[in-house]
């Protein structure tokens, strides 16, 4: 599929299906990281209709590549958790590609654990 297109699709899933109301859609938990008042990141966290009602997924966390191994992304997690338990959500879930080593070591330092994996191989 080219690029656009997918681009398209994707930004048609998340108004129809994920934020069908934009920053007002219930249960969707969206953060700009700042620091130094810089933005550098953002965060989206939201429940999906396949998770547990206390269950929360990160569709997104961007903390831009200028800005990485400082901290950041921890301290974004953990300032985002108060917001998150105050609305009754217990567990967070996300993705991490295997191949991305540094996102990986930041989840696990954080107590994230592998619940599923998905492998392939080239033919």
């Amino acid at each position: 599929m080219p690029r656009p297109e997918a681009e398209r699709l994707v930004r048609e899933e998340f108004s129809t299906r994920i934020l069908p109301q934009g920053q007002a859609t219930p249960d969707q938990f969206l953060f700009s990281i700042f620091h130094a008042s810089e933005h550098v990141g953002f965060l989206h966290l939201g429940k999906a209709k396949k998770h547990a009602t206390t269950e929360i997924f990160a569709w997104d966390f961007v903390v831009f590549e200028t800005h990485r191994r400082q901290g950041l992304g921890r301290a974004a997690m953990e300032a985002a958790a108060p917001h998150l338990k105050e609305a009754g959500i217990t567990r967070v879930a996300l993705n991490v590609f295997g191949s991305n080593d540094p996102a990986r070591r930041l989840y696990e330092s954080m107590g994230f654990r592998v619940t599923q994996m998905q492998m392939a191989r080239d033919l």
